[in-house]
């Protein structure tokens, strides 16, 4: 899939795995692209325990440069099966909103940088 920022501009500083154990390393990525305010990535498992409903499959951590709040596309590119079959599937962005899932406080947010 790609994720790219459509306005404003962002450094990504991270790349986890999702959350399901099948894909909880972290997606394999093209290193190039991040170049140009976008990233894409690539998880897959051929194992037999793969989630049969929604899941993340990566986490993409971004700090904001400059004023502008970013706003975002994502692509899917293919969703197969572990044999290789295409599977419905869709991306969608959530974007986190500061809170802690694990603590459940309020996380400030980080500071802007200039354009």
């Amino acid at each position: 899939m790609e994720l790219r920022t459509e306005r404003g501009h962002v450094r990504i500083v991270g790349i986890e795995g999702g959350e399901h154990p099948a894909f909880e390393d972290p997606p394999y990525y093209d290193p190039a692209a991040l170049k140009n305010n976008r990233v894409i990535i690539a998880a897959f498992s051929t194992g037999k325990d793969l989630p049969a409903k929604r899941t993340r499959i990566a986490r993409i951590h971004v700090m904001r440069l400059g004023e502008k709040k970013p706003e975002y596309t994502i692509k899917l590119e293919v969703a197969a099966s572990a044999e290789g079959e295409r599977i419905p599937a869709r991306a969608v962005i959530e974007q986190w909103d500061g809170i802690s899932e694990t603590h459940g406080r309020q996380v400030p947010e980080p500071p802007v940088l200039p354009e």
